[in-house]
């Protein structure tokens, strides 16, 4: 059983005090288009849902892989319609969350080598508790030295990696 929102429903929720209740607005496809597009790019919101009587369109912004079959189906459902002029916004949305994902893999795959080189470097230079004094204190060119055998033990495994670096 689906309940699609509406403005009977809406009162209903806010009467019995449940008033976080998602925004339901009537608008064409192409105001809705032009509506959300902004607030998807910059990553606002993470979607919306858009209803047609019984269709539903799920128009996901920049965390949405939009995966190449993803892509297909959107450019040959726009294109083969005559829809370019007024559904562009949805291949736009598409291809800058595209772009997000590959940034994201970039930056995760980065962290993963710079956590890796890390723990290498540790397991090669004395560590920060075996820099103390007897008195159980760090000096502060004890914690300079320290940084910079790590920093240098981390670089030695950056194998020429810029964004590593």
């Amino acid at each position: 059983l689906v309940f699609y929102m509406n403005n009977h429903l809406k009162q209903v929720l806010e009467d019995h005090d449940i008033s976080n209740v998602i925004q339901h607005n009537q608008m064409s496809l192409v105001d809705a288009l032009n509506k959300y597009s902004g607030t998807l790019l910059d990553n606002s919101i993470e979607g919306i849902v858009i209803n047609f009587g019984t269709e539903i369109l799920k128009w996901k912004g920049l965390d949405e892989s939009y995966p190449d079959s993803f892509m297909v189906e959107i450019t040959e459902n726009i294109d083969n319609r005559g829809l370019s002029k007024s559904c562009e916004q949805i291949k736009v949305v598409a291809n800058e969350a595209r772009k997000h994902w590959a940034q994201m893999k970039k930056e995760k795959s980065t962290l993963f080598h710079l956590e890796k080189a890390y723990k290498s470097a540790l397991s090669k230079i004395k560590s920060l508790e075996d820099h103390k004094s007897e008195s159980g204190t760090l000096e502060q060119d004890k914690i300079h030295h320290f940084q910079h055998a790590l920093e240098q033990e981390m670089i030695k495994d950056s194998h020429c990696d810029m964004h590593f670096q």
